[in-house]
């Protein structure tokens, strides 16, 4: 989605820019404009979804220009201004055409807001990234086996994919993939309100399957701690610049590890087939429950399938008191020769029972979260 930004001083199409950056919208340095450049812009390729004109400085000459606008675009106008108690100016913005006026401190929440709006309104077309978090109610389960073959598996229907780490307890997937970023994920985390699409891209891991990884540096023993607020801004940001997000959220629990399960449109948990793990992963699945995730928006499946002396699969979909989406086989030769291999399972081993069995899980994800076309 682009954003068109015009202002009388630099200072603030900076200001604005940063705002749609930070959230992962497209909006380069032409689309940043002076004020009586703004009827140019509008006429050439490619065309902004919104626009947003700074009213300071030169109050008249921005309304003149909310006013032209508004007379030769279709596309919603958002004003800002830092007096956002002058009725009059307020007033004025909106009889020349302006949907809203927004304070200036607060332009990158109403940018997000009114790009959610449009997006509901359907006036542009629905590119949300999807978001899927793989979780488990304990340790051990095989989240980062799960998310990274789901992650290479979409990556075969669709190039704009990435992988993430975050809320694990231990970072692996430098390790696992055989990485060597030159930037770690904790760099981002650490940059809060600084963090934007740039600092991801530039971030993010090409693997040579095909997928972006958002990855620790390889040996890192533990991960920064997160905010809801970190939380919000990274998977909004990846949302704008990604069809398909796949989180290795591990067995992180807490405010912001429910936060990550909260944004997503999927979350899978995966459990182990022995009795702690079932009731565990039953009360987990409550809990998330509890606390706002929809019941239709979490799947459980069961990994390591076929060990001698687990429960049996009907014992264990009563254990939990739900279907079980998916039952990946125990296969440990083909885990362990894609971590040698520093690949996803469902490329090194992709006839494997587990590849096969990640492939189906892929797919059934794929049709549930269809994406319309960018």
């Amino acid at each position: 989605m682009r954003v068109l930004l015009a202002a009388e001083r630099q200072q603030e199409r900076e200001h604005g820019r940063r705002a749609a950056l930070h959230l992962g919208l497209d909006c380069a340095a032409s689309d940043c404009v002076a004020l009586s450049d703004l009827r140019v812009r509008l006429v050439r390729q490619p065309p902004g979804d919104l626009i947003v004109v700074y009213l300071d400085g030169d109050t008249a000459a921005a309304l003149r220009a909310v006013r032209q606008a508004a007379e030769q675009t279709q596309q919603p106008i958002y004003a800002v201004t830092r007096y956002q108690h002058d009725a009059e100016v307020v007033e004025a913005a909106r009889s020349a055409g302006a949907t809203d006026v927004w304070p200036f401190d607060q332009v990158r929440d109403r940018l997000l807001e009114a790009v959610e709006e449009l997006r509901r309104s359907g006036r542009v077309p629905e590119v949300r990234g999807r978001l899927i978090s793989v979780t488990a109610a304990v340790g051990g389960a095989g989240c980062s086996t799960v998310a990274t073959g789901l992650a290479f598996t979409l990556a075969e229907r669709d190039e704009h994919v990435v992988l993430a780490e975050l809320g694990v307890r231990v970072p692996e997937l430098a390790l696992a993939l055989d990485l060597q970023p030159k930037h770690s994920l904790a760099e981002l985390i650490l940059a809060g309100e600084r963090m934007d699409g740039s600092m991801v891209r530039s971030t993010a891991v090409r693997h040579p399957d095909g997928v972006d990884v958002l990855a620790y540096f390889p040996e890192t023993l533990s991960a920064e701690l997160l905010t809801p607020e970190h939380v919000r801004d990274f998977q909004v940001i990846l949302r704008n610049l990604y069809r398909w997000i796949v989180l290795d959220a591990g067995p992180q629990h807490g405010l912001a590890a429910e936060e990550i399960l909260r944004a997503a449109d999927l979350v899978i948990v995966v459990t182990r087939l022995d009795p702690p793990g079932l009731r565990l992963t039953r009360k987990y699945v409550r809990t998330l429950i509890e606390n706002g995730l929809a019941a239709e928006s979490v799947v459980v499946i069961a990994n390591r399938y076929g060990q001698a002396g687990q429960v049996p699969w009907q014992k264990a979909e009563e254990a939990l008191q739900r279907k079980v989406e998916a039952w990946l086989p125990d296969d440990p030769r083909a885990v362990n020769n894609a971590l040698i291999a520093g690949r996803p399972v469902t490329r090194v081993a992709r006839w494997s029972r587990l590849g096969r069995e990640l492939r189906r899980l892929s797919t059934a994800v794929h049709s549930r979260l269809a994406l319309t076309t960018r």
